[in-house]
């Protein structure tokens, strides 16, 4: 939503019809709407998998969700200042969410290897 918002000129230009631009707060709700979506899944969705995941999991990921969730309650209030923020942070949280799995994953596979030598 973010960079359509940031890009809905362009977009316009080239005859689009974009969410951003016909309804911008429309528009900031669904990022604020997507964002609680996605922290939701990313703490709730390995528990519900059936993932083994270590206590650090939550909090290493609830912090920079917490942030994206702020980042687009921003972006809400004044789209024009905050929609490059909310955008390039996404990249972020995607990122760090990515690290704390795969770091995740190979912890409990270290254990069990440990415990199966034992």
């Amino acid at each position: 939503m973010a960079l359509s918002f940031h890009c809905r000129r362009d977009y316009e230009g080239a005859g689009f019809k974009m969410l951003a631009f016909k309804h911008p707060t429309r528009a900031s709700t669904y990022a604020i709407l997507l964002s609680l979506i996605m922290v939701a899944i990313t703490l709730a969705g390995p528990y519900l998998i059936g993932w083994n995941t270590e206590m650090w999991y939550y909090p290493v990921t609830a912090i920079p969700g917490a942030v994206m969730i702020r980042k687009s309650y921003l972006f809400h209030l004044d789209p024009v200042r905050h929609c490059r923020g909310c955008f390039l942070f996404s990249y972020a949280y995607l990122g760090a969410v990515l690290v704390a799995l795969c770091l995740n994953h190979l912890q409990p596979v270290h254990n069990i290897t440990l415990a199966a030598q034992w």
